[in-house]
C-alpha cells in the first residue's frame, strides 16, 4: 500500500506526470486494499497465496 501511496503523491506533486498512470495505481491500490480485506476470512491458503502475490508485484514494482 505504501508503495502505491508514495507513488500517487510524488505524481501528483509532479508536472507532466501521465494521469493513466496515476489510475492505474489507484486502481492497483484499490485491488490491494480489498485483498487486504479478503486476508481477514482467508484460509491460511489463501493468506500464503496472497502473500505471494503482492511479493512478486512488489518486486516487480521496485525493480522498474
Amino acid at each position: 500500500m505504501n508503495w502505491y501511496n508514495t507513488q500517487i503523491a510524488t505524481a501528483l506533486r509532479t508536472p507532466g506526470t501521465d494521469p493513466a498512470q496515476v489510475a492505474e495505481w489507484k486502481r492497483a491500490r484499490e485491488e490491494a486494499l480489498r485483498d487486504q480485506d479478503r486476508v481477514e476470512t482467508a484460509t491460511p491458503d489463501e493468506v500464503v497465496e496472497i502473500a505471494m502475490l503482492y511479493a512478486a508485484r512488489l518486486k516487480e514494482l521496485t525493480a522498474k
